[in-house]
């Protein structure tokens, strides 16, 4: 797992030769990337555990460029699902040298951010602390955990109105989920918050609780549907019925079965239904699911809910007429009036922990 120059130099080295490059958002969790980093030097060698913000440029291309391409390399990600696909971006999309490789380096996810959906489907948890030992997280990369395809998605928004800024389309990844409407607002409240006032986000408790904050308000408040966003939506060229979304205020596009921070979604699949399948992260669909308002998304977030299932597919044409929230794996932001495209992109390997280990 440690780097050995010897071993590095190797076009074949040996089979169990597993070695280890580290990447870390030190200002994950409410700066506990800082304290990981300095163990994980201290538990590895220095130049295989990258401080990502310390790098020049900053990111992980140095990282890549230099060790990605070894044999048998892994790469563990210590941050959150958003600093998972800041390397996956620039692995499976800046760069054309990894995409045809024989062998992609998997990825493990070390989670130190807030949700951590990404970390949760592989098995690594729903928050790294200080009591769990680095030591034994590394054993179970090296000997108890076996690569798992993610499936990853394009979202092409073109802006559709002749008054907008720019009609060039904007491109973004989606490894985890797209939505539009409610929680994509409660995500941008956050969002702005978090900007404007660093300071009060320290720690996974806090950040999860401000969250919180903001989504008891829209009890109080009467957020829009998303019907009066004017949004449409076709799947596999079948149109979702119109009078279905005038009752529903967030509707989710799931490519990994857990959502802000673990919810379900999707829930146990009919088997006498054929057409119907589970929610999984390497089978080439997304599911699309509604909320109907913040009391069914609590329901969901303490699983005696589930969202309400709306159809699955692989190209899905969006529209929306007006100004409205959307979120893009946890990023949220408003557009304007816009055609909205999802297609497969890619497949990327990530490294899931064996059950029970």
């Amino acid at each position: 797992m440690m780097f050995c120059d010897d071993l590095l130099a190797m076009d074949i080295p040996p089979k169990n030769y597993k070695p280890l490059l580290v990447f870390i958002n030190h200002k994950s969790g409410g700066q506990q990337g800082v304290q990981v980093l300095r163990e994980l030097k201290a538990l590895l060698t220095p130049e295989q555990s990258i401080s990502l913000l310390n790098e020049t440029p900053v990111g992980p291309s140095n990282g890549l460029t230099q060790f990605g391409k070894k044999p048998n390399l892994h790469i563990l990600v210590c941050g959150g699902d958003g600093t998972a696909g800041w390397i996956l971006q620039e692995m499976m999309d800046k760069r054309d040298d990894f995409r045809n490789l024989d062998w992609i380096p998997p990825i493990a996810v070390l989670p130190l951010g807030t949700g951590n959906d990404l970390a949760r489907v592989l098995n690594w948890g729903g928050g790294y602390t200080p009591s769990q030992k680095l030591e034994k997280i590394l054993e179970k990369i090296q000997n108890r955990s076996v690569p798992k395809k993610l499936d990853r998605w394009q979202v092409k928004i073109t802006p559709n109105d002749e008054s907008a800024f720019s009609q060039e389309p904007q491109l973004f990844v989606l490894n985890n989920y797209f939505s539009v409407g409610l929680d994509a607002q409660i995500a941008l409240q956050f969002h702005n918050m978090r900007e404007s006032n660093p300071g009060l986000f320290k720690s996974r408790t806090l950040n999860k609780g401000i969250y919180g904050i903001y989504g008891m308000q829209k009890l109080i408040d009467t957020p829009p549907c998303v019907s009066d966003f004017g949004l449409s939506i076709g799947v596999n060229g079948k149109d979702i019925d119109g009078e279905i979304l005038k009752k529903l205020q967030c509707v989710v596009w799931q490519n990994i079965p857990s959502y802000s921070g673990g919810a379900v979604l999707w829930k146990t699949v009919d088997p006498n239904d054929n057409l119907e399948m589970p929610c999984a992260m390497d089978d080439g669909i997304l599911e699309l699911v509604g909320l109907r308002n913040i009391k069914q998304l609590v329901g969901i977030q303490t699983s005696v809910q589930s969202g309400t299932k709306l159809g699955q597919g692989n190209i899905f044409n969006i529209s929306v007429t007006t100004e409205c929230p959307i979120q893009v794996d946890g990023e949220p932001m408003i557009i304007g009036p816009s055609d909205i495209e999802i297609s497969p992109l890619n497949v990327a390997v990530m490294l899931s922990k064996l059950p029970h280990t």
